[in-house]
């Protein structure tokens, strides 16, 4: 048995799409709105996140991003408020919070991951 996994099936050899090869192509689409609030909840449980932290505007802002995406954009927030400390701003490092700023910033320096639809579509 072979399972593959892809999120570019536009550039798969076609002789390995043909009958025969893999009996089944399964399409994980892109996570809807209460998803992507449980992944931003997941990827932000651990963090120390600042009282202002609003995970339905961060679901308005990120339509269109998968999982992994969303992910990159909770790390780069950590790394964003990480500056601050850094950058003399902040005076103790128990101090770092992670704000709803800090999130719309990397949220904004991420480019969802896009497919057409009519690309999903051909290989269905």
């Amino acid at each position: 048995m072979i399972i593959g996994a892809t999120n570019r099936l536009d550039i798969i050899d076609p002789a390995l799409l043909r009958p025969g090869r893999f009996d089944r192509i399964i399409e994980v689409p892109q996570p809807d709105a209460k998803s992507r609030e449980h992944i931003f909840r997941i990827h932000t449980k651990k963090k120390p996140l600042a009282g202002d932290v609003n995970f339905t505007k961060l679901v308005e802002l990120t339509e269109g991003f998968t999982g992994a995406d969303i992910a990159e954009a909770c790390n780069r927030a950590a790394l964003i408020s990480l500056k601050r400390y850094v950058g003399g701003k902040t005076q103790s490092i128990k101090d770092v919070r992670i704000t709803q700023a800090d999130l719309v910033e990397a949220t904004q320096k991420i480019k969802p991951t896009t497919r057409t639809l009519e690309a999903i579509t051909q290989y269905q």
